[in-house]
């Protein structure tokens, strides 16, 4: 299940619980560079947009900055 992006993160949390199996979300929660297969990636994404609606941004901005925070990871400025 893809990611939607103009959805609000916290509603997709559960769906994507259901899709990924807990050694997935163990990897993302990880943050380390091997954290980085698609499954990792996008369950980062979604932790972070997460964070951020908690913070009170709406969706559309938590998934931007979420983006934001996914490409400044040092793994990928490193490399």
């Amino acid at each position: 299940m893809p990611l939607d992006h103009y959805t609000s993160a916290l509603e997709q949390v559960r769906p994507m619980i259901a899709e990924y199996a807990p050694a997935a979300w163990s990897e993302a929660l990880e943050g380390t560079p091997a954290a980085r297969s698609q499954p990792a990636s996008e369950l980062s994404a979604l932790l972070l947009a997460v964070n951020y609606e908690l913070l009170g941004y709406s969706p559309e901005h938590a998934w931007l900055l979420a983006q934001r925070g996914e490409g400044a990871a040092p793994d990928h400025l490193d490399g």
